[in-house]
C-alpha cells in the first residue's frame, strides 16, 4: 500500500484566507449599500416637500360640533396635522404646534385631525385639554388621510391662502421651520 502524500504550498494555504476576506468585504459592501439606501430614503421622507396643485376640499365636524369646510377657509393659511392620540411623535408635536399657534393665532387656521378610527371626540377633547392645545381638533370622517396619501403620522400639511398645498412634513418638524414657511406664504 502506498500512502498518498500531498504537499501544500504556501499559496495553497492563502487561497481560503483570501477567499474568506473577499467574501467579508463583499458582504460588508452590500450591507453598507443597503444602510445608505435606508438613510437616504429616510432623509428624503423627512424633507419638506413643495406639493403641486390645490388641496382636495373636505368638510369635517370638530370635537365641539362645529362644521367647517376647507374651501371656506380660502384667504387663510391652513396648517393641518394628521395624527392619532396614541402616537408618541404626535404628542411630541404638541409643544411645537402650541408655539406656532401662539405666534400666529388669528392669522392661520390650525387643525389636528385624528386618522385613528378608534379615537373618539371625547378622546380628542381630553387630549387637547390635557396638553393645553386650544386649536381645532376633529376626527377623520372624510377619509382625508387617503385623499392626501398619508402613510405616516404625524403628517403636517401647510395650505396657502388660495387653497393649494405648499409644504408637507412627515414626522416631527420644528416650530422654526413651520414659522419660516408660514411667513413665506404671508410674504413676510
Amino acid at each position: 500500500m502506498v500512502a498518498a502524500t500531498q504537499e501544500f504550498t504556501e499559496s495553497d494555504l492563502e487561497k481560503p484566507r483570501t477567499s474568506i476576506w473577499k467574501d467579508k468585504v463583499v458582504t460588508l459592501l452590500i450591507i453598507s449599500i443597503i444602510v445608505l439606501a435606508y438613510v437616504v430614503a429616510g432623509w428624503y421622507l423627512l424633507q419638506p416637500k413643495k406639493a403641486l396643485g390645490c388641496a382636495i376640499d373636505f368638510t369635517l365636524t370638530d370635537v365641539e360640533g362645529k362644521t367647517f369646510q376647507l374651501s371656506n377657509l380660502n384667504g387663510s393659511t391652513v396648517v393641518v396635522e394628521l395624527m392619532a392620540s396614541w402616537c408618541p411623535v404626535c404628542r411630541g408635536m404638541v409643544p411645537v404646534l402650541k408655539e406656532v399657534w401662539n405666534k400666529y393665532k388669528g392669522q392661520i387656521f390650525l387643525i389636528s385631525i385624528s386618522i385613528d378610527p378608534y379615537d373618539t371626540d371625547v378622546d380628542l377633547k381630553n387630549w387637547a385639554n390635557q396638553s393645553g392645545a386650544n386649536w381645532t381638533y376633529a376626527r377623520d370622517t372624510a377619509n382625508i388621510a387617503h385623499l392626501f396619501k398619508v402613510t405616516y403620522i404625524p403628517t403636517l400639511i401647510i395650505i396657502d391662502k388660495n387653497g393649494c398645498v405648499q409644504f408637507t412634513h412627515v414626522g416631527s418638524v420644528s416650530a422654526q421651520t413651520l414659522s419660516q414657511e408660514i411667513d413665506q406664504l404671508s410674504g413676510k
